[in-house]
């Protein structure tokens, strides 16, 4: 199994569909610094709200057990399981990202059969919000989980209850919701003690940067950001 997980870094994959796929279709369109696309009817997208030029996904990953007790303890019903993806490379997953016409969906990867598994409904796990860092739906923002539960969205709840409720999987977002002003959501990578790395992006200087923060748990407090993709506005 370890040979199959080594070969597809989803976390890796997202980010680079992100930046070369996701935020291809709105760099012509920022404005002053803020993404005013068709989809968005070429308003602003606010912080928390969704960016519609590009299509979501959650992603589950552990090796091919997830699927079988997601349904022994009742958490999916066996009728919303849905189509069996081939995926066996990073070329796979952004072939399929790239052709996919799902706004935001859910699937559990399973490297071991090499393989991107549609669940339509996961019911909630009852886990409570858990090692998420006070700036996550805000840029710049403090604010504790409880304040945050509002913002927290139906899919980022979901990857963050189950990487708990079943240790050991992990969970992978591209998030439609913005964060900073620019507007552009994030990728995101959930384990059992939280928020491990994510993805996002800003304007610095006439330039949208990609940074990437990695986590140190369980002090979600510290971390390290690096600048892993950086593209020039285009003039408007």
């Amino acid at each position: 199994m370890l040979r199959f997980m080594a070969k597809l870094d989803l976390f890796k994959a997202f980010s680079d569909h992100q930046c070369s796929y996701n935020l291809e279709k709105c760099l012509p369109y920022i404005v002053e610094g803020r993404i005013r696309s068709p989809k968005n009817s070429y308003k602003p997208v606010h912080e928390g709200r969704e960016n519609k030029e590009y299509d979501g996904i959650t992603v589950f990953m552990n090796g091919n057990t997830l699927i079988d007790k997601l349904q022994r303890t009742g958490l999916v019903n066996p009728k919303v399981i849905g189509e069996r993806i081939p995926i066996s490379s990073i070329d796979d997953m952004s072939a399929f990202l790239e052709g996919s016409e799902d706004e935001d969906g859910v699937y559990v990867y399973e490297p071991a059969k090499d393989q991107l598994v549609r669940i339509a409904k996961i019911k909630d796990s009852g886990k409570d919000l858990y090692g998420i860092p006070p700036d996550f739906v805000f840029y710049g923002s403090d604010l504790s989980i409880d304040d945050m539960q509002p913002h927290i969205g139906t899919k980022t709840r979901l990857a963050n209850e189950l990487v708990q409720t079943f240790p050991g999987i992990e969970a992978f977002q591209i998030k439609r919701s913005g964060y900073t002003p620019l507007g552009m959501g994030k990728v995101t990578h959930f384990t059992s003690q939280g928020l491990a790395r994510e993805l996002y992006f800003a304007v610095e200087g006439g330039n949208v940067v990609g940074k990437q923060r990695t986590y140190e748990a369980p002090d979600l407090r510290r971390r390290t950001e690096e600048t892993v993709y950086r593209a020039p506005c285009l003039p408007k």
